[in-house]
């Protein structure tokens, strides 16, 4: 699993507002990402304390109940070292029965203790994963407009989303939110401070946010097996991106379990390439003001104009089920295993390959050099005529063409062949 995360520009300082967590252990794992909500921004508070916390809590959470460490193994909530003492006799009665909880059920307690643990005034969004290895499936529980989508590889090559979680929302632009407030005890401590944060919480207004529950999260069940893709991002993905191009991304992709079919374990591609192309993709989208969004479709629907991107935080998670009982396992892949340039070069050298695999790892060696976000304008169509010039062959990605014309004897062109889009789709892609 290996998140990546891209802050507004204009939060930068702070580190954005999103925050997340991972924990792996050899019966599955848990993951999660929160988005902190920037209505307390204007009142001086740092809106990803609180999305630190909530995450923190969830990885102590997970670390408790899920493995036999008190060593957390990733997060990107800043905590302030929070996580890393973990009170696990404070949390045993409240996590003793998770053992015996479906995977849904174990997200959302993951969720309620860590909202448990937060004390910082602000809300977030969260969307907490538990994959269990020795059924095979995914449980997860997701409050607000983060969202996780699941896809799957289907027998002619080209991915296909078999779960996405929806949107919980009051009204637009109003998502579902974990939330804590001042009370009593504290807010005369905050007025100096806080003059008008206070004034207005004390006049009964709830500044954008409306607090909901974990017992609100949604939950959501999926069986799955070796390939799957996993992607879990907050609302600055998924308002940038629609399905289809996120598809797109992991039509480019190879697994780990894909790659041993291949009998080249190198050709996997790793976890934070995939995540990092969807998260420069999103950014990408996000500043292009004549672009098509979902972010821009929803505001239409909801009698709103808005044009292109909406520029926000971005934060991905790409974890991949891997081999194992059930197809369950999550596993990291590994930095530093992509297929070197010269791999491809050799190959084509080899007196044995066919035409049309020659021009496909020319198509190969080429993508090397296309930048991550291209994929949204590049369509390729390499043709190769072998040595003997008998036998033309084509590798076509993308909705580019060729046409071949032959001159009859009565001078005319005719069409003996026509090539169109993914032809070679049942051959290996190229990675990313």
């Amino acid at each position: 699993m290996c998140p990546y995360r891209i802050p507004d520009p204009e939060k930068a300082e702070t580190g954005g507002e999103d925050a997340f967590f991972v924990c792996e252990t050899a019966g599955g794992g848990a993951l999660g990402v929160a988005d902190g909500v920037g209505s307390y921004a204007a009142f001086g508070l740092n809106a990803k304390m609180f999305a630190d916390e909530l995450m923190g809590g969830c990885q102590q959470a997970a670390t408790i109940a899920l493995t036999d460490t008190a060593t957390p193994t990733s997060s990107g909530a800043d905590d302030g070292g929070a996580s890393a003492g973990v009170n696990a006799e404070a949390a045993g009665a409240y996590l003793s029965e998770i053992a015996q909880l479906a995977p849904a059920q174990v997200a959302r307690r993951l969720l309620q203790y860590g909202y448990s643990c937060t004390r910082s005034i602000g809300a977030s969004t969260a969307l907490t994963a538990h994959l269990d290895r020795a059924s095979g499936r995914l449980g997860v529980a997701n409050l607000g407009d983060s969202g996780m989508i699941v896809l799957r590889r289907h027998e002619k090559g080209r991915m296909t989303v078999l779960l996405r979680t929806k949107e919980q929302q009051h009204e637009w632009k109003m998502p579902f939110q974990l939330a804590r407030s001042p009370d009593e005890s504290n807010r005369d401590a905050l007025e100096k401070d806080m003059k008008e944060l206070v004034r207005q919480l004390r006049e009964g207004k709830r500044l954008g946010v409306v607090p909901d529950k974990p017992e609100d999260a949604q939950l959501y069940t999926v069986a799955l097996r070796e390939g799957d893709l996993l992607i879990l991002g907050t609302d600055g993905v998924f308002d940038n991106l629609f399905d289809d191009e996120l598809c797109g991304i992991a039509d480019l992709t190879l697994s780990p379990s894909e790659s041993l079919v291949l009998n080249d374990p190198s050709l996997a591609t790793p976890a934070r390439s995939v995540a990092a192309a969807i998260a420069e993709a999103a950014r990408h989208r996000s500043m292009d003001p004549h672009c098509k969004t979902p972010f821009a479709k929803t505001a239409r629907q909801n009698n709103t104009h808005h044009t292109g991107g909406k520029l926000d935080d971005v934060t991905t998670h790409r974890p991949t089920p891997s081999s194992g009982a059930g197809g369950g396992e999550t596993v990291a892949v590994k930095e530093g295993t992509c297929r070197p340039r010269e791999a491809y070069l050799q190959e084509i050298q080899r007196v044995d390959l066919p035409p049309e695999e020659i021009a496909l790892r020319i198509l190969q060696y080429g993508y090397i050099y296309v930048h991550p976000c291209l994929w949204l304008i590049t369509a390729l169509v390499v043709v190769y005529l072998d040595k003997k010039g008998e036998t033309l062959a084509v590798a076509n990605l993308g909705d580019s063409k060729m046409i071949l014309l032959r001159r009859q004897k009565n001078q005319r062109m005719t069409v003996p062949h026509h090539q169109r889009a993914a032809a070679l789709l049942e051959l290996p892609v190229p990675t990313l």
